[in-house]
């Protein structure tokens, strides 16, 4: 009797540390509060802004600095990213967006919250070293990994990336948009849709994410769309937008090395209409 009340205090004890490491994880404080409002700027040339006014009503939740392109564009257009919560008081918009604002995307968005015990436990695997950033050279050119090309950093994006100062933690903003159906029938499913095969994939991705040092710091379902961006890649609408923090410059390229996450590569490409990854440097705090 005694051996098994041992067993499940000791259980008791690893759920709770489990379930306190987890609400630590910043996608909690980002994602609480209701509704929720993602917003990209870009200040005209020679503006020195680097904050954006807020209606009465409207709290930032996280801010980030926009530094490069890393997938599907030529440069990143914007220059600040903005997630907020709240209703604005006097206006339809979540920012105002005045005069020394060039261009603009605005859209309503659903955040996900995901299991606090899923994400606990991931960040105890990795802190304890039982799931380590994976060892050696990253591929410095993304065309020999045989996946779909404009889903993949360009080599420019990767040489950027990597001569960035080792202290460099790069928040990947990811701006998703789906097919209606999946290009492929991996899983014996002729009818799934494209957000369904990414989903799969980005399971995997976000396991293999923690397992980096990495963390997620959103990830949210476009409900409406604002204010379209006038010009560069991001013109258009996007159904999710998401963000991964790394730790260092090579963090995100060590992926790759996961055989996990190199045999999901195909449900991404399956399910992705199109894709942009934006490198930025989040707000301190």
């Amino acid at each position: 009797m005694l051996p098994a009340l041992i067993v499940i205090a000791v259980l008791a004890g690893l759920a709770l540390v489990i379930r306190s490491r987890g609400w630590r994880e910043i996608v909690y404080a980002v994602s609480d509060g209701a509704p929720h409002w993602f917003v990209a700027v870009r200040f005209r040339e020679g503006e020195a802004r680097r904050s954006v006014a807020l209606p009465i009503g409207i709290t930032l939740k996280w801010g980030a600095s926009a530094n490069f392109a890393f997938v599907g564009a030529g440069d990143c257009h914007f220059d600040r990213f903005l997630v907020l919560s709240g209703s604005p008081r006097d206006s339809r918009l979540p920012v105002f967006l005045d005069p020394h604002v060039e261009d603009a995307y605005v859209a309503r968005v659903r955040l996900v919250r995901p299991p606090v015990m899923m994400l606990g436990l991931l960040r105890l695997l990795h802190d304890f070293g039982l799931r380590r950033m994976p060892e050696g050279e990253v591929e410095t050119d993304p065309s020999r990994t045989g996946a779909r090309p404009d889903a993949m950093p360009t080599r420019e994006g990767v040489a950027t990336l990597l001569s960035c100062p080792l202290d460099y933690k790069p928040a990947m903003v990811n701006f998703l948009r789906y097919r209606e159906r999946a290009a492929h029938d991996a899983q014996g499913k002729p009818d799934e849709t494209g957000r369904r095969a990414y989903a799969r994939y980005g399971l995997v991705a976000l396991e293999t994410v923690y397992r980096t040092g990495g963390r997620l710091v959103f990830f949210g379902r476009v409900e409406e769309t604002l204010v379209e961006a006038k010009a560069g890649a991001l013109a258009g609408t996007w159904d999710d937008i998401g963000v991964m923090q790394y730790t260092e410059p090579k963090a995100i390229l060590t992926m790759e090395q996961v055989a996990k996450y190199r045999d999901a590569l195909k449900d991404r490409d399956a399910g992705l209409d199109a894709t942009v990854i934006i490198a930025s440097t989040a707000d301190p705090g």
